[in-house]
């Protein structure tokens, strides 16, 4: 056990309350110190051939809008709301996406 959780525990004479939180311990600390990562362009966003959709629904397509260090940008796009769909509100039921297919890199 921990040292910090095991004074915790003696503090509080292991009566069932919330314990004392550590800012210092959470994950939003944590990530506050943290510096960036060095830039690294996924892609230069030329052509979609690394890229593929999920669901019928789901559309993809190059676009000069927001673009970041690069000619383009991946303009996603599925409708939220389907008119056709008889005796209902128009949900769809599925996840459209774009999912980016990566060769053989470890992103660990």
């Amino acid at each position: 056990m921990r040292r910090q959780l095991q004074q915790d525990l003696l503090r509080s004479d292991f009566i069932h309350r919330p314990l004392e939180i550590h800012h210092e311990e959470t994950r939003e600390a944590r990530c506050a110190g943290k510096q960036p990562a060095e830039a690294y362009l996924l892609d230069d966003l030329k052509t979609l051939d690394r890229f593929r959709t999920v669901g019928e629904l789901a559309r993809m397509e190059l676009s000069r809008e927001h673009t970041h260090g690069c000619e383009n940008s991946l303009k996603f796009t599925c409708p939220t709301k389907l008119d056709h769909w008889p005796g209902a509100y128009g949900r769809i039921y599925s996840i459209p996406k774009v999912v980016r297919v990566v060769d053989d890199e470890n992103w660990e």
